[in-house]
């Protein structure tokens, strides 16, 4: 559903829509009947190493045992339909899949209870996560989405969508476990996690600060407007090169004719022709006189076409974060050799249609790549024309522009998503919870009575604490306990994986601090009108009845540096939503923030 704002179409985070009617199954009962099957060879899933996380305490042995548990899963039934669930022990992810398709005699699943759990082990193995993973509430995979997405994720229910909707034609090489979430599955769910992950870090409105807004524009119509911090887009344009307004080796542009991209972009154009800026609309004719309406352009001879629409969408900062983490730090099931690095068949009797994969169709949008080619070797030939990379390359001869960022970046590229994440702070992020009711069968609406509700997350140097309290005039307003993690799962890369994708390349941070979250949700019962700031306190539960009691709190220190971002329940979506309320003299929704008063967090209603 499209919402208009002063005639500006506001669509949040990558298209998707605002009140998409997704439904989280409720459990009823188990339901465990023989028709239901699979169009996939399963096996039990691959055991995750000690290389794919940093220990940050107990056990290694232990805490392998407890980070590959898994348990059987039986098919379920609720007023929804049929469904397999399975809530990882480690992560706490529901992982939930819908029949593709179902008649009166059989239900046929895409994965079903095997493959299910393999997907959940692979996402510990291969996605990069923090504390935030907990306030992710589905990977759902369903077959009603349209072909042309692969995934996607709304940010107004935390749930991830795996499209198989092209899946269940799949040619019988391609349909075995390993293929179909190793190299088609999990190149999708990783960058739509770092879409969720930087929406509860990065695409925050920072307060009394509009200079964080971004203007993406999709098409010459509509436009996206998100709040982005300031801070890290900026270091990430120029990590990766983004303000470089040069055509980087022109002299090689005329083998590829006028339809190649670098012909009419440079890097910089790309990305203003795809990203605004606070209180300044972009010029949407400019480019269309410069460079022709309605022209295709493509990065390789054999490669797809992109529309100057394409272009304005991949090139959004909300796509490019995404794909450019993907680029950087996913570590591929085949090398770039082996053709099906590359694309997947899928058969029905009347065609035989040939797809990228997903990790080689991020690729495709930055790199020379088509079907015939070389991934890693093309990686070398794209550097000749966008240098939009943090590995180390080669300038080409006799180049002497040294604006051109060309030495080794990866570590300042990790940093810069580990600062934003708030890695070894007491109190990283604070989540609202979110609850949707439904109208009727196509409309939801969201219960703004719980964002008074939030979650406490962070990073502790040892397991003292047994959780956490908020307090009023020295009374106990609400309390929970602290789930440890023993592990830190966020990695970044020092050695591109076109090159070698083995996890023994992973960098983690050296210094090690334990991951937190609140047990249950925290109710401030603060409302929008509220002047009173509630301190968060350390609970100690010393007679080990699990109840907070005032001798039982302690000081917890804050020790987050007024430089960091906001720690704010006010995300992008939520932002938006408040600012048309005004505009419209409608009702906002509450919004809290943490702030620090001589070393000790506060929570205060955002006016």
């Amino acid at each position: 559903m499209k919402k208009y704002w002063l005639k500006i179409t506001v669509i949040i985070s990558s298209l998707l829509a605002l009140f998409s009617a997704v439904a989280i199954p409720l459990l009823v009962h188990f339901h465990n009947n023989i028709t239901a099957s699979t169009i996939i060879t399963t096996k039990d899933p691959k055991e995750i190493t000690s290389k794919e996380f940093l220990l940050v305490d107990g056990n290694e042995k232990d805490v392998l045992n407890e980070i590959n548990k898994h348990y059987e899963i039986k098919e379920q039934k609720n007023d929804k339909g049929y469904f397999y669930e399975y809530i990882d022990p480690y992560t706490k992810i529901k992982f939930i899949e819908k029949p593709y398709k179902e008649t009166f005699l059989t239900r046929k699943y895409l994965l079903g209870p095997k493959g299910l759990i393999y997907l959940a082990n692979a996402f510990k193995k291969k996605v990069p996560f923090g504390p935030e993973v907990f306030n992710l509430q589905s990977v759902m995979l369903e077959n009603k989405l349209n072909k042309t997405y692969l995934g996607l994720f709304t940010p107004q229910k935390d749930v991830i969508i795996l499209n198989t909707n092209q899946l269940s034609d799949l040619n019988s090489q391609y349909s075995n476990i390993e293929y179909v979430v190793d190299n088609v599955l999990l190149p999708t769910l990783f960058h739509e996690y770092i879409h969720f992950f930087v929406s509860n870090y990065a695409s925050i409105k920072q307060e009394n600060d509009e200079q964080n807004k971004i203007i993406f524009n999709t098409n010459d119509a509509d436009t996206i407007i998100a709040y982005w911090e300031k801070s890290f887009i900026d270091q990430f344009k120029g990590l990766l090169n983004f303000n470089y307004d040069k055509k980087f080796n022109p002299d090689l542009y005329k083998n590829f004719g006028k339809s190649f991209i670098a012909n009419s972009f440079t890097l910089k154009e790309l990305w203003d022709e795809a990203n605004g800026e606070f209180n300044l609309l972009p010029n949407l004719d400019y480019f269309v006189e410069k460079y022709g309406g309605g022209k295709s352009y493509i990065f390789s001879k054999n490669g797809p076409e992109f529309t100057k629409t394409n272009i304005k969408y991949i090139y959004s900062a909300d796509e490019l974060v995404a794909r450019e983490y993907l680029k950087y730090a996913f570590e591929p099931a085949y090398s770039s050799n082996n053709s099906k690095f590359y694309d997947y068949n899928v058969s029905t009797w009347t065609s035989n249609t040939q797809y990228f994969v997903p990790y080689a169709l991020d690729q495709s949008r930055t790199y020379f790549t088509d079907f015939k080619n070389n991934l890693a070797k093309n990686f070398k030939n794209n550097l000749m024309f966008y240098p939009n990379n943090v590995y180390y390359f080669d300038l080409p001869k006799n180049h002497d522009d040294y604006l051109v960022n060309n030495l080794d970046r990866s570590q300042q590229f990790y940093n810069l998503f580990l600062n934003t994440l708030g890695y070894g702070y007491s109190i990283n992020q604070i989540y609202v919870e979110k609850d949707w009711k439904s109208l009727d069968e196509k409309r939801v609406f969201i219960d703004d009575t719980k964002y008074k509700n939030i979650k406490i997350s962070g990073f502790l140097q040892d397991k003292k604490l047994s959780g956490l309290a908020l307090v009023d005039n020295n009374q106990i307003v609400d309390f929970s306990k602290i789930h440890y993690l023993s592990t830190f799962n966020f990695f970044g890369r020092s050695k591109n994986p076109l090159e070698d994708a083995s996890a023994e390349y992973r960098r983690y941070p050296k210094q090690k601090f334990i991951p937190y979250i609140t047990d249950k949700f925290l109710d401030t019962k603060l409302n929008i009108n509220s002047t009173n700031n509630l301190l968060i306190k350390g609970w100690i539960d010393s007679n080990k009845d699990n109840i907070a009691q005032t001798n039982e709190l302690v000081n917890f220190e804050f020790n987050v540096p007024n430089t960091f971002r906001d720690i704010s329940t006010n995300v992008s979506f939520i932002a938006l939503a408040n600012e048309k309320a005004q505009l419209l003299d409608e009702k906002s929704y509450l919004a809290l923030k943490v702030i620090n008063q001589n070393n000790q967090a506060y929570i205060k209603v955002l006016k």
